[in-house]
């Protein structure tokens, strides 16, 4: 029954992180705003850091997932990325914030992965390419890949 509750107050929590991310920028972006206006922007951080400390209290925790491995039991993929700097199906993005209640998931983070970019066969078969790289990334991918996931687990 708790759980339930909590899960129907995620739409707002979500909402109201993302006031306190906005109203975080518009304090840096400009540090000149009248100072009604300041106190009122610093006032609803404030209010932020009670709510936030209340769902500490409840064992309500928001994930923290970017940089890490995509795991289903935590994340929910939205959508895959090519990026070809990350190892694939590392978490790049969060799309939809994530939330554990006494450690357990209440809601996955809904997530964009990493995906490598399509290989190309055809300019190293030309000659083509910077210089043997392509096929060395075939083979550090390959092999380095399952090291790195041995060791994270």
């Amino acid at each position: 029954m708790q759980a339930k509750i909590y899960k129907d107050f995620l739409p707002f929590f979500d909402a109201f992180y993302k006031a306190i991310e906005n109203n975080t920028a518009l304090l840096e972006k400009y540090g000149d705003l009248p100072q009604e206006v300041q106190k009122y922007l610093k006032g609803i951080q404030g209010l932020y850091k009670n709510m936030n400390g209340i769902l500490e209290s409840k064992d309500l925790a928001r994930m923290n997932v970017v940089g890490k491995p995509f795991d289903y039991n935590y994340h929910d993929v939205i959508m895959k990325i090519e990026d070809a700097d990350v190892e694939e199906d590392t978490v790049v993005r969060e799309v939809q914030k994530g939330w554990l209640l006494d450690g357990k998931v209440l809601r996955p983070a809904g997530v964009a992965v990493a995906k490598n970019p399509p290989k190309k066969e055809e300019a190293s078969k030309d000659g083509e390419g910077n210089d043997g790289k392509e096929s060395q990334e075939d083979t550090s991918g390959n092999s380095d890949a399952g090291g790195e996931q041995e060791e994270k687990q």
